[in-house]
């Protein structure tokens, strides 16, 4: 019996050993993983969020350049006609759209 304790002893011994010097081996390779993932993040960034920054500046631009236009059509004193006419009204078709009659063709 006492053959197998020092057995046992001995093999968890051998076993924590390996353990330990796996775990070193780890250790001492961390920086090289580091500097791996970054890349892959760095590489993840510029393909997901860097497309999404430039549509996200391009609306932003966009945007601005839409608001100023009107700025500047409210300071000349032109409405916008829904705006002018309020929620649910009609408004006029262009006048070259307007109502004509029909005629049959080759009448004049």
């Amino acid at each position: 019996m006492l053959v197998a304790v020092v057995a046992l002893a001995v093999s968890c011994l051998a076993v924590a050993a390996t353990r330990g010097t796996q775990v070193l081996r780890i250790a001492e390779s961390l920086p090289q993983y580091e500097s791996n993932v970054q890349h892959k993040l760095k590489t993840l960034e510029e393909v997901t969020i860097g497309p999404l920054q430039r549509l996200t500046n391009e609306t932003s631009r966009l945007v601005e350049t839409r608001e100023s236009a009107e700025a500047n059509l409210h300071a000349g004193g032109v409405e916008r006609p829904l705006q002018a006419a309020g929620r649910g009204a009609v408004l006029p078709g262009p006048p070259e759209f307007g109502r004509h009659e029909l005629q049959p063709w080759g009448s004049s």
